[in-house]
């Protein structure tokens, strides 16, 4: 299903344990990631933003998701984390 390391392709749900599926799920990079889509029709990447865009995207940390990446392209505001297979934490009993 893959058609290059550099594309991103969706997942399929066979792929999944149906319970874990909370999100929208794909593949970058050979990595399955979450997708989760923005209500908004759209975004001002402001310098300040995009440096704090840059921060996330280079903080790396064993108890933080990764963020990947953002769309800002109307209508497909979203947002790219790495997709944590155990769930969220409501699902675990934890919360916040």
């Amino acid at each position: 299903m893959h058609r290059s390391s550099s594309q991103t392709s969706l997942m399929s749900v066979a792929d999944l344990d149906i319970r874990q599926l909370f999100t929208h799920v794909a593949i970058y990079k050979g990595t399955v990631v979450a997708i989760r889509m923005v209500d908004k029709t759209h975004i001002e990447l402001t310098r300040s933003v995009k440096k704090e865009l840059k921060t996330l995207r280079e903080l790396r940390h064993d108890n933080i998701n990764a963020f990947i990446g953002a769309c800002v392209e109307p209508p497909h505001i979203c947002i790219i984390t790495g997709y944590c297979s155990k769930g969220s934490l409501q699902v675990n009993g934890l919360s916040l």
